[in-house]
């Protein structure tokens, strides 16, 4: 008979609320959960494909009454939370459990991979094999060397987004073999019909000897499996208001190297990223959003950008490694050369030979500059180790790599960061990216004069805008204007702010710029520019319209890359639609400036 078990603890350990399995997930729970379900998925591929892995992220409402032997599920909630009532975190949790299995629907979320192999082992469910692994064991793992995990608790992150700590297993492998089984990681409670305490972790199997049910489960009745791989129910799944967004922004962080070379497709909530459609995703990123966003577009840069001076170089393993038993290729460095200030510090301690730094060639600042050294030696040492440490044979993401980018930040207040909201922290930034442009753009120099553009309804770039040939061009690449502009920059001051830009039309080259005006003044400029790691191109804007209703602010004119403003107003909200020349995706630097003569 199909029901839920929890077998007694034989008097010996009680298990109380903060499992540690569990515990280690909760700082960030949709991240943590997205990432070690997808490198899960990545580390069963069916062998000898080329089709990538697809993992599906899909939440739905499943009524109450279509939950597993709901009544007595319900009454082992209520006895975890009347056995542990002198314990505040277990009453608190257990409280809200009851709340969530009494209501008449549950949220579920149910994570689904293909072109997997599938929970293998489900007719003996002996120990080691895959579906032992995933449903019954734990702390132990078996993966092969190429794996992107090996501490065996990944599977703990399901938990952690349960209000009910509740999670289905259900699977069809390559041998055509089905199985489902329910897994409850409670606490221990006390149960007369068992004469004692149990373990706290329940089964919902066919009989005591707890063996997989043959039949795949039913819960999501818009879908269906029909290929083989395995698909994980959350019940009772922690809800959150953006769902879409929080798991999209994860999968980019996490797994970017995958997506980039079409070894993994995303779909959540009906949001595809694959290789085809990554660029689009990565192009809504908005770097002001933290450090962590402009490093992963910075790295994206380097991915996809046809820039020569981005090298990438295959290793060789007669240079390095033949004697570790390394292959030549088994990993790909890439290069970008520093900016100025990193060129100048190390320039400063470079011996005549060329093949040294030494911080003693820097008199009197000797001490900065061997810090600047050992600094630098110390970076690269860490960023392999959390780059390399765990090397998927499905080139897991060396950004997204699982402790590469911590989980938790803190305001500048100290105030903790939710556990249950993947963060989102605005910065202020120092340094600039750009996103890959691999076709010749539009972008030509231009000779400019401080004459102004006509704004009215629209209008045609000015005919003193003429076309010069550039003579050491690249995509994205343009010569900054000769004539100069100082006549125009006079009395302006430029101001930090927080703004956001989104494209709304690539092929038309529309964006859309996002900020409130920091103070009243009655003059303003927006600078625009492509942005790379070592100079900035600047971006002849062709149209600009003030698109905020409530906003007293007007475009006075525009000079190549900069839009005049006029009747700046502190605090309000401006909303401008910029049409630039590019016809690519691309990421742009803006700077603002306020002019308060």
């Amino acid at each position: 008979m199909k029901k839920w078990r929890f077998i007694s603890n034989q008097n010996s350990t009680i298990v109380g609320i903060n499992d540690a399995g569990i515990e280690t997930f909760t700082a960030n729970i949709y991240r943590s959960l997205e990432r070690e379900s997808i490198q899960n998925s990545l580390d069963v591929v069916v062998p000898n494909t080329n089709k990538p892995v697809l993992v599906e992220f899909v939440s739905f409402d499943m009524p109450r009454d279509c939950i597993p032997d709901v009544d007595d599920f319900e009454k082992f909630i209520k006895k975890c939370k009347e056995s542990n009532k002198e314990e505040p975190d277990a009453l608190k949790f257990f409280q809200c459990a009851e709340n969530v299995i009494c209501q008449p629907t549950i949220k579920v979320l149910r994570i689904s991979d293909h072109n997997t192999i599938g929970l293998t082992g489900s007719d003996t469910c002996g120990k080691g094999t895959n579906w032992s692994r995933l449903v019954k064991e734990s702390g132990s793992s078996n993966k092969g060397k190429s794996s992107g995990g090996s501490f065996g608790i990944g599977k703990a992150a399901a938990f952690a987004c349960s209000d009910l700590r509740t999670v289905f297993y259900s699977s069809l492998d390559i041998n055509d073999r089905v199985s489902n089984f329910g897994v409850a990681k409670l606490i221990s409670f006390e149960d007369k019909t068992i004469g004692g305490w149990t373990t706290g972790v329940g089964y919902y199997s066919e009989d005591d000897s707890f063996m997989a049910i043959p039949e795949l489960a039913d819960f999501d009745k818009t879908y269906k499996r029909t290929d083989s791989g395995t698909d994980i129910y959350i019940f009772g799944m922690h809800q959150t208001e953006e769902f879409k967004k929080i798991f999209i922004r994860a999968v980019l962080m996490d797994f970017l190297v995958s997506l980039v070379k079409g070894k993994l497709v995303v779909n959540i909530q009906g949001e595809i990223i694959d290789k085809k459609s990554v660029h689009k995703y990565m192009a809504q990123l908005n770097p002001y959003d933290g450090e962590d966003v402009k490093d992963l577009l910075q790295y994206y840069h380097l991915l996809t950008s046809a820039d020569p001076k981005i090298k990438k170089i295959s290793l060789d393993a007669e240079v390095y490694g033949k004697k570790y038993g390394f292959r030549d290729g088994e990993c790909t460095l890439y290069l970008q050369e520093e900016g100025n200030n990193m060129n100048e510090a190390f320039k400063n301690m470079e011996v005549p030979s060329h093949d040294a730094w030494e911080p003693g060639r820097c008199r009197g600042e000797e001490k900065k500059y061997n810090n600047i050294l050992n600094d630098f030696r110390k970076y690269i040492r860490e960023t392999v180790k959390k780059c390399y440490g765990k090397v998927s044979s499905n080139s897991m993401d060396a950004i997204g790599s699982s402790d590469f980018l911590p989980d938790t930040k803190e305001s500048e207040n100290n105030e903790k960061v939710s556990k249950n909201e993947l963060s989102t922290l605005i910065k202020n930034l120092i340094g600039k990216s750009v996103a890959p442009v691999k076709n010749k753009s539009k972008m030509v120099e231009v000779k400019e004069s401080d004459e102004k553009t006509d704004i009215g309804g629209g209008h045609e770039p000015r005919n003193d805008y003429t076309p010069t040939p550039n003579p050491n061009p690249y995509p994205g690449q343009v010569t900054k204007p000769r004539l100069d502009r100082n006549e125009k920059k006079t009395g302006y001051i430029k101001i930090d702010i927080k703004k956001r830009l989104i494209c709304s039309d690539v092929k038309n080259g529309k964006y859309i710029l996002n900020f409130n005006v920091p103070s009243t003044a009655p003059q303003g400029k927006l600078e625009f520019s492509l942005s790379g790691e070592q100079s900035d191109f600047e971006l002849p804007i062709i149209k600009a319209m003030i698109v905020e209703k409530e906003c007293s602010a007007e475009v006075d004119s525009i000079i190549y890359n900069i839009i005049y403003l006029r009747k700046m107003i502190k605090n309000e909200k401006l909303k401008i639609e910029v049409e630039v020349s590019f016809d690519r995706y691309c990421m742009m630097e803006v700077d603002y400036y306020a002019n308060k003569k």
